[in-house]
């Protein structure tokens, strides 16, 4: 479970980090 908990958390993070990506290339 633990297990699964870390992967969510990544998965998370990249799909937040993906956002913030998108953000800024929409703003170039």
């Amino acid at each position: 479970d633990i297990m699964k908990d870390e992967c969510s958390m990544l998965k998370l993070q990249l799909k937040e980090r993906d956002e913030l990506i998108l953000q800024l290339k929409e703003e170039v």
